[in-house]
């Protein structure tokens, strides 16, 4: 099932302000035409020194390019058709300097939501897709290349037993699944954040779990094998409180770990290789994750520092 992508129109306000030697830029992107939301749900710097937004419009997908100078090279709409609720969440530029994006999707209304991916060129036209559907409602909310070209997510998913359920899953490079595992308990609602591969081959997996009787949450963080099994696992949580591992970063003898903690706090934390910590910092700033949507990205900058 192949999808048509059109161009999207949008009204741009720049605010310009000169820094030193360096030119920056400020970007309002707007529909004056229509009522509606126009959000952003991912973005990524491309080799070429560019950047692609993906994100939604009154459901309907939209993909933009713009230059460094913040002038728009190019714009795609994703013509859902019949479809209902999609969202672009998540991109990849690839080794080619393809793009690939994963979203969700509905065949109607009342239907459950699939895991989208889509493989676009790198002027934004569509090269393939492929979907996956479970027994409930499929929410992704991490996407990571592999070594071997292929993809690891992990999410969460309803299913029809009226819980949140972990997910990890492995694909090959053209979307064949080669396994996946479901990670939950007997009364508790578990959901997957990050997921990241490690120089082993194996794989680096944040979440957390609620008890649905006192509502206490915990967070998930757990080295998994090549092959998805769990090789160890810890749990980070403080009384009364509301703590969520929102990412993490394979750096040299152990992890980097953003965590936010009572919407308050910002943790940066380091642990070795088994998920213990050496040392943490906390940073009295407001934070907005929630417990479906985690919002704190940890990324390695050119000086080296986070």
């Amino acid at each position: 099932m192949m999808k048509t992508f059109t161009s999207f129109g949008f009204v741009i306000l720049f605010l310009w302000q000169t820094l030193s030697a360096q030119s920056t830029f400020n970007l309002v992107f707007y529909k004056p035409d229509q009522w509606g939301p126009l959000a952003a749900g991912s973005m990524v710097k491309t080799f070429d020194g560019s950047f692609v937004i993906a994100g939604n419009f009154n459901s309907t997908n939209f993909v933009f390019k713009i230059d460094e100078n913040g002038d728009t090279l190019w714009n795609r709409k994703f013509s859902a058709g019949n479809d209902w609720n999609d969202m672009y969440q998540h991109i990849l530029e690839l080794e080619d300097s393809t793009l690939f994006f994963t979203g969700t999707y509905r065949t109607g209304k009342n239907s459950r939501s699939n895991l989208l991916c889509i493989n676009l060129d790198d002027q934004g036209d569509p090269i393939r897709n492929w979907a996956f559907s479970a027994n409930g409602d499929i929410n992704p909310r991490s996407v990571c290349r592999t070594v071997d070209s292929g993809f690891i997510f992990t999410g969460h998913i309803y299913s029809y037993r009226s819980r949140n359920e972990l997910f990890v899953m492995k694909t090959d490079g053209k979307g064949n699944l080669l396994w996946a595992k479901i990670m939950t308990g007997e009364n508790i609602n578990t959901y997957g954040y990050t997921v990241k591969q490690t120089s082993d081959s194996g794989y680096i997996l944040t979440g957390a779990f609620s008890d649905r009787d006192n509502f206490a949450y915990s967070t998930i963080f757990m080295k998994l094998t090549p092959e998805g099994d769990v090789e160890w696992a810890s749990q980070f949580g403080y009384p009364d409180s509301f703590t969520l591992i929102d990412d993490v970063l394979p750096v040299e003898n152990g992890y980097l770990v953003a965590l936010g903690f009572r919407y308050d706090s910002l943790i940066i934390m380091q642990t070795d290789t088994f998920g213990k910590p050496l040392w943490v910092n906390k940073y009295d700033v407001h934070i907005n994750s929630f417990i479906y949507s985690p919002y704190l990205k940890l990324k390695k900058i050119s000086d080296g520092n986070y």
